[in-house]
């Protein structure tokens, strides 16, 4: 049934079991993972660009693509939910690759380490044409619109595409829209303004249509940004003010009782740069968490120096933490201060140590590390890595990754890393990659490659972490280590089997990456079914939308409680 919408929005998620972490299977395992069953965790500008499109009256479609849509598949969904009116087709590429985008915005995202061949949803890049070319035949003046937080004016490069939204698309998007449909002034490349206001006031609605089910984890915005600026880092909104935009608490909490009523919701995951940045703001998400009638769980993106000196340990388990996602990234000292985190990191392992046997016995804590930082040497890099393989390890899972140096000027501007603007000074001397090496990693032109000043060659650090995962896979605590990737929520929603079973098959090297491919192609099957069944899309404007929210929130509070 053909169900034609004014704006189809195509996106990937955050996780797509690319990464699999397994714990030695004690028994806090199944209780720490239950709550966050959930194969792939959706990403949020999509969805928040689909809900501020929604409030100025355009009916909007999402469809979270994988790497299993067949041309065959994206076609029919095109058939599906565009029509003669058809205002714009949509992709995002912040996550993932995705079809009508150009080969230059495919190498850009790569810069960031989304491992580009093992993610593409299409069969081939001349695909894209073809597509294209279909949303043409079907409605001629409907615009084609890539956009995305990394994403830049180069994609216009591509005559596949119409119009680039760079940035957070909230604001520019349904103004796109609004033009498109008013036969006004349309310009080929929009970038968002950063509007504090929109994200202090910001609320969100998951409609029907949005497919959302209970056991996931859905994505929920306290704050955007980052106060910090680490040296390695090139995301949008870095060293904001402390403070700035933030939500208000009472929208927060609404949404909170939203989801409840509508789906169900008790897991989420934040998407917040760090959670735990300023503890008063904590301190008021916890309020009100438990000021719910209902109890959630949540994951999060947090600083686990912050956790230590500002004592938030308990305050964070309050919020319904159980799941902390930190990046201590290296256990160097010296290396540390390279990136612009001064803090002893051996003393902190020790502090998460004593704390996981305390008040964090049930929280899960994983943790990213870089290899070939400035200040890395091989001793040094040897001691970090029998580290993370001994007992005294407090990390439940982590995962080390080479440094990612993207190439200079091919991101847009003022959004490279400290060691990208100037690695000189950080005792980097740039050198080409090896003839070998590309041929061993499809995308690793889009890096740089550099020597350290200990003489560490990055070219080096990705054949180490492939060494390190090896010996990992043999080793005793060697399943805190299978997996790599972008962590947002782990699990295997929609899997038969009972994660200690799949843990005892990966022991006797039984679990394949067959079985993890067959057990996401399930879950996408399950979820493309239920998108072709949608009979009907949600319209309204902001004001009906309101009164009737209010409302019905106000009824289904007094009936918990």
């Amino acid at each position: 049934m053909k169900t034609p919408v004014d704006f189809l929005i195509f996106t990937g998620r955050a996780n797509d079991i690319e990464s699999l972490s397994l714990h030695p299977g004690d028994k806090t395992y199944g209780n720490v993972f239950q709550p966050l069953i959930s194969t792939t965790t959706r990403t949020l500008g999509a969805y928040k660009v689909a809900y501020h499109c929604r409030l100025q009256g355009f009916s909007v479609q999402v469809v979270d693509y994988s790497k299993f849509l067949s041309t065959e598949q994206f076609i029919s969904i095109i058939d599906k939910f565009v029509g003669p009116n058809t205002l714009a087709v949509g992709t995002s590429t912040t996550w993932l690759h995705q079809p009508l985008s150009s080969r230059k915005t495919l190498n850009m995202v790569g810069q960031y380490g989304f491992e580009a061949a093992q993610w593409l949803p299409v069969e081939d890049f001349e695909t894209e044409t073809k597509i294209t070319e279909h949303i043409k035949s079907i409605s001629p003046e409907c615009k084609v619109i890539v956009g995305g937080a990394i994403v830049n004016q180069d994609s216009l490069n591509n005559p596949n595409i119409d119009i680039v939204a760079s940035g957070y698309g909230e604001v520019t998007v349904p103004d796109i829209l609004m033009s498109i449909k008013n036969n006004t002034e349309i310009r080929q490349y929009y970038a968002d303004p950063h509007s504090q206001h929109e994200i202090a006031t910001s609320t969100m609605t998951w409609c029907p249509e949005d497919l959302a089910t209970e056991t996931e984890a859905l994505p929920l915005e306290i704050a955007r940004g980052c106060i910090f600026h680490c040296s390695f880092c090139s995301f949008r909104l870095l060293g904001k003010e402390k403070g700035s935009y933030v939500r208000g608490k009472d929208l927060i909490r609404d949404e909170l009782i939203r989801n409840y009523e509508n789906f169900g919701t008790t897991r989420y995951w934040i998407s917040d740069d760090t959670f735990n940045d300023d503890s008063d703001r904590l301190q008021e998400f916890a309020d009100v968490v438990q000021s719910l009638p209902f109890k959630i769980t949540l994951s999060a993106f947090i600083r686990l120096d912050l956790v230590m000196l500002k004592k938030q340990e308990q305050l964070l388990k309050d919020c319904g933490l159980v799941f902390a996602h930190c990046g201590i990234e290296t256990l160097n000292s010296e290396s540390a201060k390279d990136i612009g985190k001064g803090l002893n990191p051996m003393m902190l392992m020790d502090w998460l140590r004593d704390i996981k046997q305390n008040v964090w016995k049930d929280v899960f804590v994983h943790s990213n590390f870089i290899l070939g930082l400035p200040s890395d040497s091989k001793s040094t890099l040897r001691e970090n890595l029998r580290f993370l393989k001994s007992d005294d390890n407090p990390l439940d899972s982590f995962v080390v990754s080479p440094l990612y140096l993207p190439k200079q000027g091919t991101k847009s501007s003022n959004e490279e890393s400290k060691f990208t603007n100037d690695p000189e000074s950080f005792g980097m001397e740039i050198i080409p990659w090896s003839d070998d090496y590309l041929k061993y990693v499809a995308e690793g032109n889009t890096f740089q490659n550099y020597r350290n000043k200990h003489g560490i060659v990055n070219e080096e650090m990705f054949r180490t972490r492939q060494r390190f995962a090896s010996t990992m896979v043999q080793h005793k605590n060697g399943y805190k280590f299978i997996f790599h990737g972008q962590f947002r929520a782990w699990g295997l929603d929609g899997c038969d089997l009972h994660p200690d079973e799949i843990l005892e098959l990966v022991k006797d090297k039984k679990f394949t990456w067959l079985d993890r491919n067959k057990i996401e192609k399930k879950n996408f099957d399950s979820y493309t079914d239920r998108l072709m069944s949608i009979e009907k899309h949600t319209s309204f404007v902001k004001s009906q939308l309101v009164d009737a929210e209010n409302l019905k929130r106000v009824s289904i509070a007094r009936e918990l409680v």
